[in-house]
């Protein structure tokens, strides 16, 4: 008993020593030893590019129709959001620390009394140490908060009146989870690491979009299809690691800028009106780069053994920018970056996306294989969720089967012959059944959810161009991509553009086919 009690004893010692340790140290968790002013970006001037044998030269597009709707420009200039981060990644214990000044406006039209974060790697048990909230800059206090899993809201004394902007900060350490490759809302898929990469992906604390109706957008995740929805923001990185081998390659979204002090451990990056800013980082990436057009570059990274794989899928790439900046309308960014992931599927980013290296083990040299087809995929993206985003969680369809359908319109102007391959293997094979446009939550299972999102997704997207004919359909695209761009839409935005373009009523027989309760303009 006495033994015990030593132990008891020593116990309680352990602990109040621990914490009068942090309240000692807690003010070095918000005065790190790097500014956190921005610093103007400057021009991004690109690498030299390799040589890469030309791709054949596509078939004629469609004719399109001068537009009737008068499309709303790319909102450029400032967004209502800037993040700038502060990261001290330490290699070889996979730790993140996190220091993050969040400055915010309010476009909401309302005052606010308390504002909402989206902080995914709480998800994940172990992952995160959230070390609070301080409101302002140089004399920032501290906030009064409230964690309830992945959602942080702030309460904010006063209320932020419409117009009005604030300075958030947050300081948290991230705990890397290892990547399983099981699928559920509690385990990581993307976010995390494994023996070859590391991938910093929803990793920070943002604030979700607003919506005048609904509120603010944020919902659970689920066991397939994405929950998250992104405005656009600022951002500016600094990024220090520590404990990397050499080489070391981080992959980003985001472009290279000055760092303010010069350290050599210390990589600076800016990215504006973008959805998100993510890493990948390795030791192991071997890297291909191409010019796609006058001003954009294609950056693949690749292992070494799926490296000349890899090329290909460059290639593809690049002649998926070159169809899609036809139909769609111009790509948005000056690079377009591809990595080889580690865990199951792609996933797309804005200006970055993965490809799994399954797809590469089944590759058979062919663009007529889902190495190609996953790819261009992924490319579309960056016009079906970068550029015109949704509610991904509600409204999967109308960035997933516009993205699948546009691997058909890749292989009908780059590969002819792979045309009936793609429909025969990638959507006839599987008899997909179900509406299209329910919510992730909806479908029971993985399967089902693909066969109706994306696959009867895709025939709904062919008949409604048969019924419109080519030069109205890839009309309504563009004037849906130019509207819409660095915005939200919804499902009555899309058919409200359909029916400027569409005859009569003749779409309404086509949405009634493969929709639930359709929406109406």
């Amino acid at each position: 008993m006495k033994r015990r009690g030593r132990w008891i004893l020593s116990g309680v010692l352990l602990a109040l020593f621990i914490a009068l340790c942090y309240a000692a140290l807690e003010p070095l968790l918000w005065s790190w030893s790097f500014p956190l002013v921005p610093t103007p970006p400057p021009t991004f001037t690109p690498r030299p590019t390799s040589t890469f044998p030309p791709t054949r030269t596509p078939r004629p597009l469609y004719p399109t129709e001068t537009p009737t709707a008068t499309p709303t420009p790319w909102p450029w200039g400032r967004a209502p959001t800037q993040y700038t981060l502060e990261a001290r990644f330490d290699y070889l214990r996979q730790l993140v620390q996190v220091q993050e000044v969040i400055t915010y406006t309010n476009t909401t039209g309302k005052p606010l009394d308390q504002i909402p974060l989206i902080l995914e790697p709480a998800r994940y048990p172990g992952v995160l140490y959230f070390q609070g909230v301080r409101v302002g800059r140089e004399r920032s206090k501290a906030a009064l908060y409230e964690v309830e899993g992945s959602r942080v809201t702030v309460h904010l004394a006063p209320p932020l009146d419409p117009g009005e902007t604030v300075t958030l900060q947050v300081a948290f350490v991230l705990a890397l989870p290892r990547l399983t490759g099981r699928p559920g809302p509690d385990s990581p898929m993307v976010f995390g690491y494994t023996s070859r990469q590391t991938n910093l992906t929803d990793w920070y604390a943002f604030i979700p979009p607003y919506h005048p109706q609904k509120g603010w957008l944020m919902h659970v995740p689920w066991y397939h299809g994405e929950h998250l929805v992104y405005p656009l923001a600022d951002f500016q990185v600094q990024l220090e690691l520590v404990n990397i081998p050499q080489p070391f390659d981080v992959v980003t979204n985001a472009l290279p800028m000055p760092c303010p002090d010069g350290r050599e451990e210390r990589r600076c990056y800016h990215l504006e009106q973008a959805r998100q800013v993510v890493f990948s980082m390795s030791p192991y990436y071997r890297r291909v780069q191409v010019q796609a057009q006058p001003d954009i570059q294609v950056e693949g990274f690749f292992f070494l053994a799926e490296e000349a794989f890899g090329r290909d899928m460059v290639a593809a790439t690049v002649e998926a920018l070159e169809t899609y900046s036809a139909l769609f309308g111009p790509y948005h960014r000056s690079r377009l970056t591809l990595v080889q992931a580690d865990f199951p599927d792609g996933m797309e980013y804005d200006g970055l996306y993965y490809v799994s290296s399954r797809f590469f083990d089944f590759y058979n040299g062919d663009r007529a294989s889902f190495l190609i087809t996953i790819a261009v995929h992924e490319t579309a993206h960056q016009w079906w969720f970068a550029q015109v985003a949704n509610d991904q969680a509600l409204h999967p369809w109308m960035d997933e089967a516009l993205a699948t359908y546009a691997e058909a319109l890749y292989y009908e102007h780059q590969y002819p012959r792979g045309l009936d391959w793609w429909w025969t293997y990638r959507v006839d094979y599987y008899n997909p059944r179900g509406p299209v446009n329910r919510s992730i939550y909806d479908y029971m299972g993985w399967r089902a959810y693909r066969d109706a999102v994306y696959l009867r997704g895709a025939y709904f997207l062919r008949d409604l161009r048969a019924m419109m004919g080519d030069a109205a359909f890839f009309t309504f695209l563009q004037a849906y991509r130019d509207r819409w761009a660095g915005h939200i839409a919804d499902p009555r935005d899309f058919f409200a553009l359909v029916a400027e373009y569409a005859p009569d009523d003749a779409w309404r027989s086509v949405a009634e086919t493969y929709f639930l309760e359709p929406p109406l303009p």
